[in-house]
């Protein structure tokens, strides 16, 4: 496979919404008839015979079941979600924990500062 049949994968790997099982056969189908191109072919000659790499997923999608659409992004989307709020409260965990070792540390300095009172007599 060269390099100009690799990046129109990638190009149309990166214009799908969500890669799932599904996406992942019909990736390795079009792969497969892309293997069995001319070596010396252009991303061109590439997107004239098989589409454009937006195309391609228009009309993957357009192909697809509707429910099944509805379910894949809905799952994206929750799961987008979680993260987010995953990393929210990893966040305010860390600010939590970072305040209250700055406390306990002022609460450490505090108490064990040795105070010397040296006292200097004029004669």
């Amino acid at each position: 496979m060269n390099n100009v049949v690799k990046q129109y994968l990638k190009e149309c790997r990166r214009t799908f919404p969500y890669i799932s099982k599904n996406e992942k056969l019909f990736f390795k189908r079009l792969e497969d008839n892309l293997n069995d191109i001319d070596e010396n072919v252009t991303y061109k000659e590439i997107c004239l015979k098989y589409g454009e790499p937006k195309n391609v997923m228009i009309s993957y999608i357009e192909n697809c079941d509707n429910e099944y659409i509805l379910k894949r992004t809905s799952i994206k989307s929750i799961v987008k979600k979680i993260f987010i709020t995953l990393f929210c409260i990893l966040i305010a965990l860390c600010a939590t924990l970072l305040i209250y070792n700055q406390l306990i540390y002022n609460a450490y300095d505090d108490s064990n500062t040795i105070k010397k009172v040296t006292i200097i007599e004029e004669e």
